[in-house]
């Protein structure tokens, strides 16, 4: 992973699928249900665990409290002394949480949120790998370069076979004389200039700089893009989808059931929790007193936490990959955006009918023309060196192209553990 780029500093998972994707959303397609949110699952105001009671017990010597806590109940208890009544007798000292992960308090629970996220995430990658998605695509791209293509190679052959007419009309014995054939010369030659002029700003014989050859390889920097996203994707889901998961909701709460089991051998007021590290983002834990409202609200911190690093990885990667499209986009805005006009001005042609189409950083200098970028079905980007309508960040707007399928898509495709 290259280093971070400040640029998307702010940028979050969730707002990569809203501002390029056009996704985000836990329904069937682009444009129905519920927006995803971390915030719904594990933010500020979110439970998954409160305090329930803290109490004491006496039992026969040697005899231990009888709990079943069930799969939302946690419970820890421990041998505190004699009895207070009967010295006999063990006095225990229990205490109790619920987990409310699944339950909601005046909204939905944390588990909805915490589907959603999965499912609008899926959602969003298998679209883009079907092809489906008409917001982002890289078959626009391919639909731009063929079409350049072809017009470099019309300019190329046009101008070729002007040099042939010209030089043969101002040849000896080519017929033409007179002040007729010198106004027609200069005006072929003042088209043959036009096209040669055009001809060398698309880079049309440059096999490696062509215009259609930057467009093309833009169709790849979308296709890298999503893939990136993907395999981020991908590391994400395996350590948090399944409750098997080390950061599982269900797996946090298992670590913390196992570590209760066996407090009877320590304290009741200095727990210690660690959720260790499988992936490489270093343990989470800390001590709690488990005895008091607080403590509890302090383990429902750490558990809600050890999610949310696993979703500050997949944040990282994300805009790792996005930094790169968007460099991309850049370098190519700045060859594919203008090109020469005719020197010394001359007669312009009539603007065409309706509001005039200005670029918004104002009026071309007068020997250039402005290259806007329109793809075939599409509406053209906007940002640095394209003009065109759509969505993004800084300097960036993806184009919603209805052309054509998915075309050539490399083997591959989004984690789909979600059913």
């Amino acid at each position: 992973m290259t280093a971070p780029n400040p640029e998307y500093a702010d940028w979050t998972w969730e707002r990569m699928l809203r501002d390029v994707l056009n996704e985000g959303r836990d329904g069937t397609d682009q444009a129905t249900g519920t927006p995803i949110d971390r915030n719904q699952v594990a933010g500020h105001g979110v439970t998954w665990v409160r305090f329930v009671e803290r109490r004491t017990q006496e039992l026969d010597r040697g005899t231990r409290p009888t709990v079943d806590p069930g799969d939302r109940e946690l419970v820890g208890y421990r041998r505190v002394g004699p009895g207070v009544d009967d010295p006999q007798r063990d006095l225990w000292e229990i205490v109790r949480g619920h987990v409310t992960f699944w339950e909601g308090t005046g909204g939905p629970p944390p588990s909805s949120a915490f589907d959603s996220f999965y499912r609008g995430s899926v959602g969003a990658l298998t679209r883009l790998y079907a092809g489906t998605n008409g917001w982002f695509s890289e078959r626009s791209f391919t639909d731009a370069g063929n079409l350049l293509w072809r017009v470099e190679q019309t300019l190329l052959t046009t101008a070729a076979e002007l040099r042939v007419l010209r030089d043969g009309i101002s040849g000896t014995g080519s017929g033409f004389d007179g002040s007729a054939s010198a106004v027609f010369l200069a005006a072929l030659n003042s088209l043959h200039a036009d096209i040669d002029r055009l001809t060398r700003d698309m880079n049309a014989a440059d096999e490696a700089n062509a215009w259609s050859d930057r467009v093309f390889r833009q169709s790849n920097d979308l296709l890298m893009f999503r893939e990136r996203i993907n395999d981020a994707w991908r590391e994400f889901s395996d350590h948090t989808h399944e409750w098997y998961n080390t950061y599982h909701p269900s797996a946090l709460f298992g670590t913390v059931r196992t570590i209760l089991e066996q407090v009877d051998r320590g304290s009741l007021n200095a727990v210690s929790v660690t959720i260790e590290d499988t992936y490489g983002t270093g343990p989470v834990g800390g001590t709690f007193d488990l005895t008091t409202a607080a403590g509890w609200t302090a383990l429902d911190v750490l558990l809600r936490t050890a999610w949310l690093r696993q979703l500050v990885r997949l944040d990282l990667a994300m805009r790792d990959a996005l930094a790169q499209l968007v460099a991309a986009l850049r370098e190519t805005g700045g060859i594919v955006n203008r090109f020469t006009g005719p020197s010394g001005g001359g007669q312009q042609p009539p603007p065409p009918p309706g509001p005039p189409q200005r670029p918004t950083a104002g009026p071309p200098p007068p020997d250039e023309v402005r290259f806007t970028s329109t793809l075939s079905g599409g509406t053209g980007f906007a940002g640095a060196g394209f003009d065109g309508a759509g969505g993004g960040g800084p300097g960036l707007a993806f184009s919603s192209s209805g052309a054509g399928g998915p075309g050539n898509l490399p083997a591959g495709g989004p984690c789909t553990k979600y059913g």
